[in-house]
């Protein structure tokens, strides 16, 4: 086996990432290699979950005869959950996943439930228009979330995409070496209007896009569960004078109301879009840290 080089990073909120860097010699042989996460799940009544674009799909139930059932594409993470926990593995540098094995080549007419996601890392079982010598270092990183219930496709989501923005670069020069400079990783005081100005907290939908106009903003959310939803929407630090909801392409506009303290609440239906327009009043006094 190649070596591996390993760092655990434990944040406060529990949430577990690693950084692996695979340094292996360059071959033509066949071969391919994993990451193995086994789930503290009840593996007969557990459900395997990918992320699309917009959307999820649930192994064997989410799937047509003959689909593909061998492995699985995800946008940026894969989960398994039984009926009190989920654990979600955020994975930008692994694309592909496999539930309960690793592809042996028999092309599955069924998947069974599983306690362990398989990072599908490398192959190189096919040589033509790519090159499959695979030489390293090869880098990838991982990030683990437990969550009590079942899968929520929302939260999910966001820690995947959370993820998937903070992953290093494995083209840089850096990852050439074994030693970490320290310059991968930084803590970033909140609320920060460096990051987003001004900031805005979401809950209950998942966020794919933000225009800005001045003091109007339009924010528009998507609803990925099965569910309908009511997403919460707060800009702390400025104070929301006007809202109203509109269709994606700013039609059928709706007057939201705005609470005391300057939220506002909209309901999403199942898998459904809804874009939030906002006009900014002026800048309250912040409160002493």
């Amino acid at each position: 086996l190649p070596d591996v080089d390993s760092w655990v990073i434990v944040d406060a909120s529990g949430r577990v990432h690693l950084r692996n860097v695979v340094h292996k010699s360059a071959t033509t042989a066949k071969e391919a290699g994993y990451f193995a996460f086994p789930a503290a799940v009840q593996a007969a009544s557990s459900r395997a979950f990918v992320d699309v674009p917009f959307g999820f799909v649930e192994a064997e139930r989410s799937q047509l005869a003959g689909a593909c059932r061998d492995w699985y594409a995800c946008s940026t993470h894969a989960a398994i959950a039984d009926a009190e926990h989920c654990v979600t593995v955020a994975m930008p540098h692994s694309p592909l996943v496999t539930f309960g094995d690793i592809f042996r080549g028999r092309w599955l007419r069924k998947v069974e439930p599983a306690d362990v996601v398989f990072a599908y890392a490398f192959n190189n079982y096919w040589d033509t228009n790519y090159c499959a010598r695979q030489g390293g270092p090869l880098v990838y990183a991982f990030s683990l979330e437990l969550a009590p219930g079942s899968y929520d496709p929302i939260r999910a989501a966001r820690f995947g995409q959370e993820c998937a923005l903070a992953a290093p670069d494995p083209a840089r020069a850096r990852w050439q070496g074994s030693v970490l400079d320290g310059s991968e990783f930084a803590l970033v005081d909140a609320p920060s209007e460096a990051i987003l100005s001004p900031p805005i907290s979401v809950s209950g939908a998942e966020v794919f896009g933000i225009e800005r106009d001045g003091e109007k903003l339009s924010i528009h959310l998507l609803n990925l569960s099965a569910q309908p939803t009511h997403a919460e929407l707060r800009v702390p630090w400025r104070r929301s004078v006007r809202a109203f909801r509109t269709n994606l392409v700013g039609e059928r506009p709706q007057s939201v109301p705005i609470r005391h303290g300057g939220s506002l609440s909209i309901e999403i239906g199942p898998y459904a879009p809804a874009t939030v327009h906002i006009t900014l009043g002026a800048s309250p006094s912040r409160p002493s840290p």
